[in-house]
């Protein structure tokens, strides 16, 4: 995973983020900064109404990464 999408999961679970933060803070038109778009591949987040948050997948991928010391 790299660090941009590490990070992305990160700050959705730090604290409630709404679509309109999620898409100001990581929504990008730049083909190499695709976190947002590769989360919402990947199903690592969802967005339910104006809210996103961590997906099963998501929450997993956040605690291996704590797990191997890398958040």
């Amino acid at each position: 995973m790299d660090a941009a999408l590490r990070e992305l999961l990160t700050w959705v679970d730090h604290a409630p983020r709404t679509y309109a933060d999620a898409i100001f803070a990581w929504g990008s038109h730049c083909p190499r900064s695709t976190a947002w778009e590769d989360a919402l591949d990947a199903h690592l987040v969802r967005v339910n109404g104006a809210t996103v948050h961590l997906t099963p997948s998501g929450l997993a991928a956040l605690r291996d990464l704590t797990v191997n010391g890398h958040r």
